[in-house]
């Protein structure tokens, strides 16, 4: 959202400049949204804005489960390629994850969420398909390849976990939300968070403080749950 906001304001200002039309205020909000991009685009401020979810769910600590939900991400499938290239971005970690807890807990069941999108395989059988070449056992593997997204997923699972805590696999920027929205529909999840970018040992240094492609992206991914978050709100309280 805040590039999306800043190449439209910008947009704004250019046509106002090309019709010669309040040439300062354009070239104000030039200056401001630019500036503002910069500075969102840094590591620095990205951590600003990720420690506040990332920081607000432990990670998970052995507790005996029944279930691991490795909530859905992204994939793109090309059968000229291994599995381990079918995964991409936070999807990867999530997986492992899963996979990793489900393995604390030998009588778990491991389910992998996700739909297919526009591709051959869903999600879910992506994730299925590298749990198994990694050496998980297929019997113990269950598939939701129908929700879009994370209510969805939370209202798959509810019919299957009752009342039974299980453990919950998303990335830690997502967990508060994720969480939000399992336990609105009753779930008693146990926060499993992975793919943390926060690493409190990092020694901070002038690099941080650099505009990069990585800051500017992990700005927007949290200001998406931010969002996300005020809306699943606003929806429980007019429900």
């Amino acid at each position: 959202m805040p590039l999306p906001l800043a190449l439209l304001i910008s947009f704004i200002a250019l046509m106002m400049l090309i019709r010669g039309r309040r040439r300062k205020l354009a070239l104000g909000m030039l200056g401001v949204v630019w500036l503002g991009l910069l500075t969102i685009s840094t590591p620095w401020f990205s951590d600003k804005v990720m420690e506040p979810l990332e920081s607000q769910y432990p990670p998970y600590a052995g507790q005996e489960v029944r279930y691991v939900v490795v909530l859905g991400g992204y994939h793109e499938s090309d059968s000229s390629l291994p599995i381990t290239s079918y995964i991409e971005g936070d999807a990867i970690y999530r997986i492992i994850e899963g996979i990793r807890v489900a393995l604390l807990n030998p009588e778990a069941r491991l389910l992998v969420s996700g739909y297919a999108r526009t591709d051959p395989l869903s999600n879910a059988e992506a994730y299925a398909r590298l749990a198994e070449s990694l050496g998980f056992p297929r019997e113990r593997i269950d598939l939701q390849e129908d929700p879009r997204d994370t209510h969805e997923e939370a209202l798959a699972a509810q019919a299957r976990m009752g009342d039974q805590p299980f453990a919950l696999v998303t990335s830690a920027y997502h967990m508060p939300r994720a969480m939000q929205l399992f336990e609105g529909v009753g779930l008693h999840p146990i926060p499993a968070p992975t793919g943390h970018t926060i690493k409190h040992h990092q020694e901070l240094d002038w690099r941080r403080f650099r505009p990069a492609l990585g800051g500017l992206a992990a700005t927007q991914k949290a200001w998406h749950e931010y969002l996300g978050a005020l809306w699943a709100n606003l929806v429980a309280s007019i429900n």
